[in-house]
């Protein structure tokens, strides 16, 4: 929820009382002020540059940091990602078209429009908003989302926009889906994909030139044999901070390390299976460990167990 500008600068008049009154409070409410509030923004006429590395946007808790990321040899998309852990991406505008390292720069116009260029000036993404508003603005939140806002009052959210990743709190609807990275080096759209089917059923598939395949639910079973129904009239789906999942659909579950604590995110990754992962300590760092899978078996997964995969285990018994 955002406050309104009224609210902002009666918080801001606190502030200075406290500031004039009582050492102690005034931390507090300094600490509050930084915690919940955006300290990093883009505003009309100003742009951040693929050469400069400062040129980033930070969450007020830090978790999360928005910025232009290298895919490749002097190739970047610009993207969020997990301050503490850079390479686990959760969100990127132009992960199919990358820009170049050189002259590329994401700006807010005047007009209201974020757009992203590449070298020669080519606008490769862009939100196509227009605002003739003074105040808009672009911002980080706590919850990963990169908002474009007038006052408090959404006109463009990355969280409408999700790649292969689901954060907390971030609704999944018919209009949205989840599409997996190429490999674990290629961001590019791979050919796996989580959506609400026409039925209303939240799916996997197998999507390639040749075919399209679904692959869960089982679909050699019936939707109400695997707790799930057809036809609900919402299609809404998310997971929560304290490690539930529920979708319009009837799936819902709870992650095995249930309880508010570490970070989470659901993923679609690379070999077609959705996973949650939460951020645990592991000795002196912390890595991403697997509480809860949509397929347990690869094999049931369209294209994992394929022609070239059982070559290679006859090869292996013929030699044994």
């Amino acid at each position: 929820m955002f406050l309104s500008f009224h609210i902002i600068r009666t918080m801001a008049a606190t502030f200075h009382l406290l500031l004039l009154h009582h050492h102690t409070n005034t931390i507090f409410f300094l600490y509050f002020f930084i915690l919940f509030f955006p300290t990093h923004s883009l505003t009309p006429g100003s742009s951040l540059s693929v050469e400069n590395i400062d040129n980033i946007l930070l969450s007020p808790n830090r978790l999360f940091t928005a910025g232009f990321h290298k895919v490749g040899d002097n190739a970047y998309s610009f993207a969020i990602w997990f301050s503490d852990h850079p390479s686990t991406v959760v969100w990127m505008a132009n992960r199919d078209e990358p820009v170049n390292g050189k002259h590329s720069e994401l700006s807010l116009h005047k007009d209201g429009n974020l757009v992203l260029t590449d070298a020669g000036r080519y606008i490769i993404w862009s939100t196509q908003t227009k605002s003739n508003s003074s105040s808009i603005k672009l911002q980080l939140y706590n919850s990963g989302n990169l908002i474009l806002h007038e006052q408090g009052n959404p006109v463009w959210q990355s969280f409408d926009h999700p790649t292969d990743t689901l954060l907390p709190n971030q609704l999944f609807t018919k209009n949205t889906q989840l599409v997996s990275s190429r490999s674990s080096t290629n961001y590019s759209s791979g050919f796996y994909r989580l959506f609400f089917d026409t039925d209303n059923i939240l799916r996997l598939c197998y999507d390639s030139r040749k075919t399209t395949t679904v692959y869960w639910p089982d679909p050699g079973l019936h939707s109400w044999q695997v707790g799930r129904y057809q036809y609900i009239y919402s299609q809404r789906a998310s997971l929560d901070l304290e490690g539930r999942f529920n979708s319009t659909d009837g799936l819902g579950f709870l992650f095995a390390d249930f309880g508010y604590g570490p970070q989470r995110m659901m993923k679609i990754d690379m070999d077609g299976n959705l996973r949650v992962y939460s951020l645990v300590e592991n000795g002196a760092t912390r890595e991403w460990v697997v509480q809860w899978q949509a397929v347990s078996h690869s094999c049931r997964i369209h294209g994992v167990c394929g022609q070239n995969q059982w070559r290679s285990l006859i090869k292996s018994f013929e030699g044994a």
